[in-house]
Parts: C-alpha cells; structure tokens; sequence
C-alpha cells in the first residue's frame, strides 16, 4: 500500500510540474485550474471520457467548466503543444529514438465537428462518420508519447467556407493530405533540432515517392512500409511490377502419391506457384545424369528441399 501511494504522489507531482509548463497560457485562475483538472481526467481510470465524466472525477456540479474551456476560453494550443513536446524531449529525448507516423479515427454523430464526414476510420475498421486526425508519436527506450499532431479537413469542409467558420476554421487553411500533413510534422522536428534517428509510418505513408525523396535529401533514416505492387528491388520501390505468372492448379492426382512417395523414399520438393507441389522421381538419376534445370521465371517461388535419406538394404 505504501509504495503504491508513493506512486500516486509522484504521479501528482509530476502532473503539477507538467502542468506549470504551460500555465502562463491562460489569463485567469480559473482557465488555469480547470486545465489541471482536465489532465487529471485524462489519465484516471474511466471507462469514458467526455466533459460529463470529467467534470465528475474533477468533482464539478456539471460539466460547464470543462466545456467552456475547450471551446470557449481562448488560449494557443500549438504553443502548450510546444510546451509539452519540451517537456517530452527533456524526459524521454534519445538520439537514437523513432518518429513515427499514423493516422486514427474519431467516430462522430452529427455535421457540425470539424473535418467530419463519413470516411474510412482505422478505429471502426469500416467506412463511418467520423474525424481522422495524423499524429506523430515519438519512442524511445525510456517511453513514448505524441509530439505532434494535425487534424485532416477533407474536400467537402475546405471547398465550403462558411461550414469551415461556422466551425471556427479559418480561410487560411487549405486542404492538405495525410501525406503533407506527415511531411509537414517530420519538417518541423528536423527543424526544431528534435533528437531521433528513424522515421517509419505505415504503407499509407510509406507509398509517397516524393516524401522518401525528401526524407533521403534530409539525410534521416526512414522505414516506411510500401505496398505489395512496389518492387524490392529498387531504392525507391517505384519499378512498375512485373506480370504474375498463370497460377495452374496442380493435378489432384498428384497430391496421393506425394504423400506415399514422402513416407517411403528421399523425394526433391519442389514448391512452385500452385497450391499442391510437383513430385519429382522416386529414384532421381546420378547428377552427371540429371538434366539441366530449368531457371524459374522472375516473381516464382521455387524451393529445393531434399528429404532426410533412409538406408534400406539393397
């Protein structure tokens, strides 16, 4: 019980000291206090998390004072964001630590909240109403948490200026893809000198020949995943593919004798494209007699195996 109350305090304490990083944002005390008890929601054990369950675990009557600082109480939030990156890289900074890439889904009822519409959110797995925000989290061996993040406004917001006001959107902002939004994160940690070493981010970013160029001119190692139709082989993985071989389904007469042949005698497997295998003789010939194999076509899977030999006598 001692040691867990430990924790609890220098959780609290901690918590404080994050706090006072950025308190210097808000003009009154009571913005200030409401923002300490808006963390502390956070990170308490609720099973939901809106401005009523906050409200309650900050012990509110209700939940105005928790709404009226999201929406209502002007402060900057790029520079408490500022604030709190600071605070991050002063704990967890490593120069051997990863930037890493992705998007997620805020499933949302209505039209009104920001860059809503129905899109695909990894959160759902499907096509919903929701909100995708592109956030950028830095890891290191010590921890890891979020230093950046953007929210995604699609087509249907930016192209309609007044639905953009109405939701407190300016006429500065433009559209911009995932992909510029990525991009536009990883520049500013490059040029706020943030320590790390890697850059990764899944194949919804890793496709972008233009961002793994830049990644490549700025020096920074990146390992981004791609899609199946890029090929290995080449540095940036943009060699159109090459055609699939014609996928022929293995005789079902085959697969009988293969089982026997694996049971009794050595046999040479060989796993092409097909589902079944091809057999090779039960008894191959000497190696000065085999004949010349035939090299498999580029993009086939062809794997030799030789079976473990069984002396028989004779």
């Amino acid at each position: 019980m001692g040691g867990d109350l430990a924790d609890v305090r220098l959780w609290a304490g901690e918590l404080e000291s994050v706090h006072e990083r950025f308190v210097h944002r808000f003009n009154r005390e009571e913005p200030r206090q409401s923002a300490l008890a808006y963390m502390r929601g956070l990170i308490a054990p609720l099973e939901r998390k809106n401005g009523w369950t906050l409200a309650a675990e900050a012990g509110h009557a209700g939940p105005d004072r928790i709404q009226r600082l999201l929406n209502r109480i002007e402060w900057d939030a790029h520079a408490v964001l500022d604030d709190v990156r600071d605070y991050v890289v002063e704990h967890l900074g490593d120069p051997d630590a990863v930037l890493i890439i992705d998007d997620t889904g805020f499933l949302k009822k209505g039209i009104r909240s920001a860059g809503v519409q129905r899109q695909y959110s990894g959160t759902a797995g499907r096509t919903e109403n929701s909100q995708i925000g592109v956030f950028l989290a830095y890891a290191t061996s010590r921890g890891r948490t979020l230093i950046d993040r953007r929210l995604y406004l699609p087509t249907s917001w930016t192209d309609d200026r007044d639905r953009c006001r109405l939701a407190g959107i300016t006429d500065e902002v433009a559209f911009g893809t995932k992909v510029a939004m990525a991009k536009a994160m990883v520049r500013r940690a490059i040029a706020d000198k943030i320590p790390f070493r890697w850059v990764t981010a899944d194949a919804a970013y890793g496709f972008s020949k233009g961002w793994r160029s830049e990644l490549e001119r700025a020096d920074v190692f990146h390992v981004p995943a791609t899609t199946r139709h890029r090929h290995r082989g080449h540095p940036l993985g943009d060699r159109p593919p090459r055609p699939r071989p014609v996928q022929r389904p293995c005789p079902a007469e085959m697969e009988a004798p293969f089982l026997r042949q694996r049971r009794s005698r050595p046999a040479d497997l060989r796993l092409g494209t097909c589902r079944g295998a091809a057999l090779a003789p039960a008894r191959p010939p000497p190696l000065g007699d085999r004949p010349p194999q035939r090299r498999p076509p580029p993009g086939d899977l062809l794997l030799h195996r030789l079976l473990p030999r069984r002396d028989h006598a004779g």
